[in-house]
Parts: C-alpha cells; structure tokens; sequence
C-alpha cells in the first residue's frame, strides 16, 4: 500500500494478513465509488456516442471545447488574470497563438493555476511521473478524474474487457512495459 499518511500506511504493514485484506477491499470498494460515478458514466456515454462521427464533426466539437475551456481558464485562474499577454493573443480564438507554459513556469506558479472554484469543488491530488527529474503535483477536480478513468474504460473496451462488470483484470506495469492480463492472456500495450 503506498496511499494514505504515513501512519496509515505503518498500520496497514503491521496489520495481520486478514486486516491487510479488509483494509484492501475497503480501499477498493471506496476507489470504484471515486472512479466511477456520475461524470464517469456521463463521458463513457459520451466517447461511445461520438466514437462514430466524421472527423469534422469531432474536430468541430474539440474545437467548441477548447474555446470553453480557454475562456474559463483565463477568467477563473490567477495566473492568467496575472499574465494579460494570454488574453490578448486569445481575442483571435487561435490556440497556436497562445504562447507554450513550460513545466518550470507551472512548477514555480502552481497554486496560481487553480480555478477560483477549486476550494469548493471535490478533487484529488494527482502528480505527473517525475521523469524529467522531480514530479508534479497538482490537484484535480473529482469530475475530470472521473472522465479519465471513463477514457480508460472506452480504451480497454476496444478489447472486450468491461471495466464495470467486475472481470478479474490485473495491470501490470514496469519502467519500460506495461502489460494487460485478461481472461488468462497476456497483451503487450503501448506505454
């Protein structure tokens, strides 16, 4: 186990085998609930209901997204409202004209980038991998968790494992390799 406090964790190491267990299917129990709710199951249908559509109707979509998306990010973030040159190469609604944030930038601003809402939306905290030497961390909004993990299930739906139907599936992932076991077969992915 590698979540909880530090406490947590020592409790769940000197535990007796049966407690280890218990906590585990709490753990899980609590994580299926967080992962997939009311957002996870509106983006699934969503992903499955787009899957089909011509290249121009998504790209049309993406591109409404995008704009809803930006125009948020500018008003409801301090680190936007901070730096005015975004808003004045957004007027043109042209994302290759925003200029590119560097890791370094969002690392040494982080809290800037919250949304003015963050304090009263549910959210996670996340972190990146660290592979260019130290991870970031970030919180992210309990809906947009929930929507990754509605991307992975339409991902893993592509071949024949059903997420929410409680298939035995392990996922196995090292450094270089990340491996799929269903129904006794072993797949190679992409990593």
């Amino acid at each position: 186990m590698n979540y909880g406090s530090n406490k947590q964790r020592s409790l769940y190491f000197t535990a007796p085998q049966f407690i280890k267990e218990a906590i585990a299917t709490v753990y899980g129990m609590q994580q299926r609930r967080i992962r997939y709710g009311n957002s996870f199951r509106e983006a699934l249908a969503l992903l499955r209901d787009t899957e089909y559509r011509s290249n121009g109707e998504l790209q049309e979509q993406q591109h409404r997204q995008a704009v809803t998306f930006i125009d948020q990010a500018l008003k409801d973030t301090e680190y936007y409202r901070n730096h005015p040159e975004y808003s004045a190469r957004w007027q043109a609604r042209d994302i290759s004209q925003l200029p590119v944030l560097r890791k370094e930038q969002v690392r040494s601003h982080v809290s800037e980038f919250y949304s003015d809402q963050h304090s009263t939306m549910p959210h996670r905290r996340q972190h990146t991998s660290g592979t260019t030497g130290k991870s970031l961390i970030f919180p992210i909004a309990l809906p947009c968790f929930q929507r990754e993990y509605a991307f992975r299930a339409f991902h893993y739906s592509w071949v024949g494992v059903d997420i929410l139907k409680h298939e035995p599936v392990a996922f196995c992932q090292g450094e270089a390799n990340l491996y799929r076991v269903h129904k006794g077969t072993v797949i190679p992915e992409m990593s």
